[in-house]
């Protein structure tokens, strides 16, 4: 029989695999796409617990800690493609250079 991937086994139970969804980003052993599918399927097992006492106490909570780690993955991969049409900047240049525009 063989062995269960890190994936799979990932998958299977995050925490158990996993300290921390920081833990998953930073894996050497995993591609984009499978941390991102890790973590959203870690997301789907706490599903939205009410406000944790660490949270009340200042440090964010799982639920908030994953999606932080899903929205690290969108900006560092590359999987997010920022564009003028979504209101980002690509430079600290393009900053009122829409607007200079407008007003001409």
């Amino acid at each position: 029989m063989t062995m269960p991937s890190l994936k799979e086994r990932a998958l299977h139970d995050p925490q158990g695999v996993f300290a921390t969804p920081e833990a998953v980003i930073q894996s050497d052993q995993l591609p984009p796409e499978h941390k991102r599918t890790i973590l959203e399927r870690w997301r789907q097992l706490i599903g939205s617990p009410p406000l944790e006492q660490s949270e009340a106490a200042g440090a964010p909570s799982l639920a908030t800690r994953l999606t932080r780690a899903l929205a690290f993955l969108d900006t560092e991969t590359g999987g997010h493609q920022v564009t003028h049409d979504q209101g980002f900047y690509t430079a600290i240049g393009d900053i009122g250079r829409d607007q200079a525009k407008k007003d001409q």
